[in-house]
């Protein structure tokens, strides 16, 4: 009768994974048949959760100044006092964190913006100016290259100019206004997402050790406890790299700005302080980051003197090189801890590959592999009993047991070198 059973459940195994890859075929089939539909269940679950996910990524970026106030600014006050201070250290905390993120943007925001509308509205002002010296420059090619252009016969009619663009926005008035309105809707809603997500990342903030209890528990609860703890182990160590990869990237931003600063200062280029702060804040989206902000300020910079604007151009092609290929891998090596070659080949191959986002997620990603490989290499030579962990007495990082390991090989090797040699001088 058990063998009975036990063929009967086997069967119905059987029959089971029969049915999962008949409907698993189906659906396929209904998501290629209809991917306008499915694309668009996606499109509406990606906006249904924009919210959590900024608030996710906020949380991420104010968890670095919390646990800097919570362990470095009141630590020792944390040990000594008892539970009243511990109900207030995070709120305290908290509010201190999210004063310092805003405070920097209102900073950033004051030197900026009031210096971009002041270069604005003295342009406007000189623009009769500038198109008087345009002229002049335009007649000055001509007769040099002794052109067959008759300049006085080139005038512009300012009123057909005028009833050109009437017509234009007759002709075109529902559409200009049905654009205005999206662009003004997209405003909204993201200024909502945003107030949501920051509203979202201070509860998480609030309660993150709760949230990681119950995370745990889900997975022990799911998972064998040996796997359960690599998973874990594998998610503190993503957390650690993704960490130091947003702490290198803002120390690396702070020096391109500074070094922009100070070479604008000594080539007397205008607009120093909001140029480099415009450099700064741009440097955080990758490669094409360093495109817009030279854009932005050569045109600041044209708007003063077109000559120094092309010198401009030049001296900022060389910063970022210079960035690029020695600053960048070194600082976001040491904060990852990766070696700068491989974050240089992170850097080329993720974005070959996919874009912005594989130059984003393509450190830390190499980081973790980094590190995991390291773990695996130490693993096997346990196994095979050329390396012991007890060969590092004051450090536990992977790479300084290997190293120690292959300065011991290369030590009995040398020995077996010189012991060889030894033995054929004395048989000569």
């Amino acid at each position: 009768m058990k063998k009975f059973n036990k063929k009967l459940s086997s069967d119905n195994l059987h029959y089971l994974k029969i049915l999962g890859i008949v409907l698993a075929a189906i659906l396929f089939y209904a998501i290629i048949s209809n991917l306008s539909i499915f694309f668009g269940g996606l499109s509406f679950i990606w906006n249904v959760f924009i919210p959590v996910t900024l608030g996710l990524c906020i949380a991420f970026v104010l968890n670095m100044p919390l646990r800097f106030f919570e362990n470095r600014v009141f630590g020792k006050l944390t040990r000594a006092n008892g539970k009243v201070w511990s109900k207030l250290k995070r709120p305290l905390c908290l509010t201190l964190s999210t004063l310092t993120i805003l405070s920097l943007l209102v900073l950033l925001l004051s030197f900026v913006i009031p210096q971009f509308i002041a270069t604005c509205a003295d342009f406007f002002l000189k623009l009769p100016e500038y198109m008087e010296h345009l002229s002049a420059t335009a007649r000055q090619f001509i007769i040099r290259f002794n052109l067959p252009i008759d300049l006085n016969a080139v005038t512009v009619d300012w009123n057909m100019v005028s009833a050109w663009a009437l017509q234009l926005f007759d002709a075109n008035g529902q559409t200009i206004t049905q654009s205005a309105i999206e662009i003004i809707s997209g405003l909204v809603n993201g200024i909502v997402n945003i107030v949501l997500g920051f509203v979202i990342s201070i509860y998480i903030l609030a309660s993150k050790e709760k949230l990681g209890k119950l995370a745990k528990s889900v997975l022990y609860s799911v998972m064998k406890r040996d796997k359960a703890r690599k998973f874990i182990s594998v998610i503190v160590l993503s957390n650690k790299a993704f960490t130091g990869f947003v702490a290198g990237q803002c120390v690396e931003v702070g020096i391109i700005g500074v070094l922009c600063f100070i070479g604008m200062l000594i080539f007397r280029f205008p607009h120093a302080l909001m140029v480099s702060c415009i450099i700064a804040v741009t440097a955080f989206i990758p490669i094409f980051g360093g495109i817009i902000g030279a854009m932005i300020g050569a045109f600041l910079i044209l708007l003063v003197n077109p000559s120094k604007a092309v010198w401009f151009l030049i001296f900022i092609i060389i910063l970022q090189q210079l960035e690029s290929h020695i600053i960048y891998p070194r600082m976001m090596g040491k904060h990852v801890s990766l070696p700068g070659i491989w974050v240089l080949l992170a850097v080329t191959v993720g974005g070959g590959l996919f874009g912005v986002p594989g130059i984003i997620i393509s450190v830390p990603l190499c980081s973790v592999l980094h590190t995991l490989l390291e773990q695996w290499i130490i693993k096997r030579l346990e196994e095979r009993n050329i390396c012991h962990r007890s060969m590092s007495h004051d450090s536990s990082e992977p790479n300084s047991i290997i190293n120690e390991m292959l300065d011991e090989i290369e030590a009995e090797e040398n020995e077996g070198a010189s012991s060889a040699n030894a033995d054929e001088a004395q048989g000569e």
